[in-house]
């Protein structure tokens, strides 16, 4: 599954459905220490994944919300790997929400989380949103430097282009 959820939810047949399913871990407090209780760090997938789902759904205030959450989660436990990520999709909420600077200042700290975890994917996704950022506020040196630097990593991980990962934010920019 996605963010380590069952992949069951990833199968409901709408995405109201799948937020609302993933909202009812997490929805109150009281929720969210019980599934701390018995999830310990994974709150921060079902945090992530009501999050997201709430993006795809459209519902950028509740996503925002969730995210947040998560970022605080990760950061007060000192995860960084799961904060890159938290931070990542907060960022694309933010710039979906037109918030460019916040939505640039999570992304760089993803990326910074990124390279103190070393991971070379979150690394290279990080990259990816900077440009997509970088294009949607106009800067199209910077977009051009992170969508590069994004598919050169890529393509040491793969042995390909970036392609359907990160290529239509590539690709929109490039057109």
């Amino acid at each position: 599954g996605y963010g380590g959820h069952p992949g069951a939810w990833l199968t409901l047949p709408a995405h109201r459905l799948r937020q609302r399913a993933a909202t009812a871990f997490v929805a109150t407090p009281a929720r969210r220490d019980a599934c701390e209780a018995h999830l310990g760090q994974r709150l921060h997938a079902y945090l992530v994944f009501t999050g997201t789902s709430a993006m795809d759904a459209g519902d950028l205030a509740a996503a925002q919300q969730y995210l947040e959450l998560a970022v605080h989660h990760t950061r007060d436990a000192g995860d960084v790997i799961n904060l890159s990520s938290s931070l990542y999709f907060l960022s694309q909420c933010l710039g979906y929400l037109g918030e460019a600077g916040p939505a640039r200042d999570a992304a760089a700290e993803a990326l910074a989380c990124a390279r103190r975890s070393g991971s070379q994917r979150r690394i290279f996704a990080s990259h990816a949103h900077l440009g997509w950022l970088a294009a949607l506020v106009g800067d199209t040196a910077e977009a051009g430097q992170q969508f590069t630097a994004a598919d050169q990593l890529f393509y040491a991980i793969e042995h390909e282009h970036m392609g359907w990962i990160a290529g239509p934010w590539w690709a929109e920019w490039l057109a």
